[in-house]
């Protein structure tokens, strides 16, 4: 009888969960996201548009539409990304153990600006905002970009080169590559 009130406990918190979350979408989530990405790397993350579920068979997936990620204040762009949507799918075991893992993640006309500076720093490495930590670990499995623009600069190379991207991206090097 006790396992069957757990049981039915749950369901009900279940349903009322996703009840909620139809009725109200993911937008009550975006303040408490950019809180706890602004504490863990410094950077500002803005969410303009709506935060919401998207269907998928095999991990959660959520679409977040009019983003903005910052680039650090030493950077010469303001923001590492600005794009209509970022769409991505999350693995949710390794979250229980501190890692960031999306499995697919898509970029809707994002403009991207990477940088790095003659210290060595780079405006893709979301570092730790906690002395002593090594920089957050994302893991990103497959990373597509429709209409996508990236502007490279690195001034101690003199290169400053923009390019448009389009397509499946395999590695960080080929956004870099390309605008080269």
């Amino acid at each position: 009888m006790r396992a069957l009130r757990w049981t039915l406990g749950f369901v009900a918190a279940v349903v009322l969960a996703a009840a909620l979350f139809v009725l109200f979408g993911l937008d009550v989530l975006k303040d408490p996201l950019a809180r706890r990405v602004k504490e863990a790397t410094g950077r500002e993350l803005v969410i303009e548009g709506s935060l919401r579920p998207v269907w998928s068979w095999v991990h959660p997936r959520f679409r977040a539409e009019r983003v903005r990620i910052s680039n650090p204040a030493w950077a010469t762009d303001g923001h590492l990304l600005v794009a209509d949507a970022v769409e991505a799918s999350v693995s949710l075991l390794p979250l229980l153990e501190g890692r960031v893992v999306l499995p697919e993640v898509h970029l809707a006309r994002p403009a991207i600006s990477l940088e790095a500076d003659a210290e060595g720093r780079n405006t893709w490495t979301l570092e730790s905002t906690t002395a002593g930590k090594a920089p957050l670990p994302i893991h990103i499995g497959s990373l597509t970009v429709d209409a996508g623009q990236v502007r490279c600069r690195f001034p101690a190379r003199r290169v400053d080169a923009m390019a448009r991207v389009d397509g499946r991206v395999e590695r960080l090097a080929d956004l870099l590559c390309s605008a080269l």
